[in-house]
């Protein structure tokens, strides 16, 4: 009786779990079906001033293509103001990029280098640059070290705020692995291939699926999460207050900012960026673990428009998206929790009977899910389990560290991120 009691809760747990993400992903793929948005068609000269920011510690590996990269990219150059912002890098980055524009000077018309006294983590940065850019900037862009914009991006993304509406806009990602031989992506492969490694599998569907999320939500009306590695915020909706710098996810800060300013948020499924997937598990999970801990401070700081009528959608989108980064993963620990007590009690030699087996069977599906892909080996039917199990796993670790005053704005370098971009070249 005492096991299938456990067994039951264990059902219930796990339905409450994944309740709220069928619910999600059936109605984002609704919208995303339902979407009138559309870039407007600019001409060059009636794009806005734009100021470009590139945030950095520690790049010496990166800085220098992704300059080059940068200076390739289309746009007005009399409108366009670039800032690069270093958080007292303790190698050769900022002589790296002073050297560059030696050797580059008609790169860009106008380029401010603003060196940090000290590391103070990328949100610091981000406000202090978006802080200094030219008063004539109408819209202004971050972009990071490690991603690959396609050609056309600052164009499109500059279009887009010819539309009143939109106070923010984010790029879509396409993230590859590099350590599965071949030409690399420079070379015209396919960018979003993935090893056999079982994280880097883990990630594309797990990332795929947030895409999917915030397409939707886009189309309804905003997302709360952009991403950072391209992002554009309309200038009016910015303040001195707008970031707390003493958190990350800077970009869905500014995601949120510009919806409570009564604009959109959007992510353009044809802005793409692209960047790799860390190549080892450590650096993932770090990585992933951080990246939960700034959206699930982000959630709770904004409960309050959580289902809120006067947001509207937007409303209902923000409560979801609480619900699903702080309050799940702990249902599903609780589900774990019956599970692991059930097994004791079942190696007692209680009786077993075919409610009881049908859980063990159901057991070895998740939990074998997660094992598998994390030792790289993969079989049908296995994804799902292993991506909603790996990501609850991350939001837990995140909510861990917040309870013990573990702050994660501050972060080491991902070494193995931009190895394998000098691998791909």
């Amino acid at each position: 009786m005492v096991v299938a009691t456990l067994a039951t809760f264990q059902l219930v747990a796990g339905g409450i779990a994944a309740l709220p993400f069928i619910i999600h992903r059936l109605r984002v793929g609704k919208w995303a079906g339902q979407s009138t948005l559309a870039l407007p068609d600019v001409e060059p000269q009636d794009l806005p001033q734009m100021t470009l920011v590139i945030p950095a510690w520690n790049e010496e590996l990166l800085i220098e293509d992704k300059l080059s990269a940068l200076a390739q990219q289309e746009y007005p150059r009399h409108k366009l103001e670039a800032i690069f912002i270093d958080s007292a890098s303790t190698d050769n980055t900022v002589d790296l990029v002073k050297t560059w524009l030696v050797e580059n000077p008609t790169a860009f018309a106008d380029f401010i280098i603003i060196e940090m006294e000290k590391r103070l983590g990328k949100t610091a940065a981000i406000a202090q640059a978006f802080g200094s850019a030219a008063l004539s900037s109408e819209i202004l862009v971050m972009t990071d070290v490690d991603a690959r914009l396609d050609p056309g991006s600052l164009l499109r993304l500059g279009a887009w705020f010819s539309n009143p509406e939109i106070g923010a806009v984010g790029a879509t990602p396409q993230r590859f692995t590099t350590n599965s031989g071949g030409t690399g992506a420079g070379a015209g492969t396919d960018v979003s291939r993935v090893t056999s490694g079982g994280h880097g599998l883990t990630e594309k569907i797990y990332r795929d699926m947030f895409t999917i999320q915030r397409l939707g939500e886009s189309a309804r009306d905003s997302t709360p999460f952009l991403e950072g590695s391209l992002l554009g915020i309309r200038r009016t909706v910015y303040s001195d207050s707008t970031l707390d710098t003493n958190s990350n996810a800077d970009d869905a800060q500014l995601a949120v900012a510009a919806r409570l300013a009564g604009l959109r948020a959007i992510q353009d499924p044809a802005l793409i960026f692209r960047e790799p997937i860390p190549p080892t598990y450590g650096e993932h999970k770090e990585q992933k673990v951080r990246r939960a801990q700034g959206l699930q401070r982000l959630l709770w700081r904004n409960r309050s428009h959580w289902f809120s009528r006067n947001q509207g959608a937007w409303g209902g989108i923000m409560g979801i998206q609480g619900i699903m980064h702080l309050l799940i993963p702990w249902i599903v620990l609780a589900g774990c929790v019956f599970a692991v007590l059930k097994w004791c009690l079942l190696l007692t030699g209680l009786e077993l009977n075919i409610f009881i087996i049908t859980t063990l069977v159901i057991d070895g599906w998740v939990f074998g899910s997660w094992l598998l892909h994390r030792f790289a080996l993969r079989l049908p039917l296995t994804s799902l389990p292993a991506t909603f199990l790996d990501s609850m796993n991350a939001l837990l670790i995140a909510q861990f560290k917040l309870l013990s005053g573990d702050s994660m704005h501050l972060w080491e370098q991902g070494v193995g991120v931009r190895k394998a971009w000098l691998e791909e070249k």
